[in-house]
């Protein structure tokens, strides 16, 4: 049992661990994950080349 006179974290995103956020909603972790802000996403994978047509 958590002790009423502790402070609690407060709601919020914090950092997972694993290079990304998970909401804590102030009691308990929740489900809800986000990349890291600032984070791209990874690149497309490229097309692959088309072989030039005799003109």
């Amino acid at each position: 049992m958590s002790d009423p006179n502790q402070p609690s974290t407060p709601a919020g995103w914090y950092p997972d661990g694993q290079g990304g956020q998970r909401w804590w909603d102030g009691t308990r972790w929740t489900e809800h994950t986000m990349p890291a802000p600032g984070a791209t996403p990874p690149s497309p994978p490229a097309a692959p080349a088309q072989p030039e047509r005799p003109a």
